[in-house]
């Protein structure tokens, strides 16, 4: 198994487990972005994050970030 499959298979479980969960997105500007993980797709191009919050959802490019945090809930 090549590193980079690794590394992806990883991420996925990662996401796969923070659904439904609040999460913390600081994207390549430093921007938080607070919400629920609703969905992602690491197939698409790009790879997007859907986050929803109060008021609306936001359809993240997962080339637009440098980090997401699940808090321990």
């Amino acid at each position: 198994m090549s590193q980079q499959f690794k590394r992806i298979t990883m991420f996925r479980l990662y996401l796969h487990q923070s659904l439904d969960k609040e999460i913390e997105v600081i994207t390549a500007r430093g921007e938080p972005i607070y919400g629920k993980l609703i969905g992602y797709s690491l197939d698409s191009d790009p790879p997007v994050i859907i986050i929803e919050n109060i008021r609306e959802r936001y359809f993240i490019n997962l080339r637009q970030v440098e980090r997401i945090r699940c808090p321990i809930q």
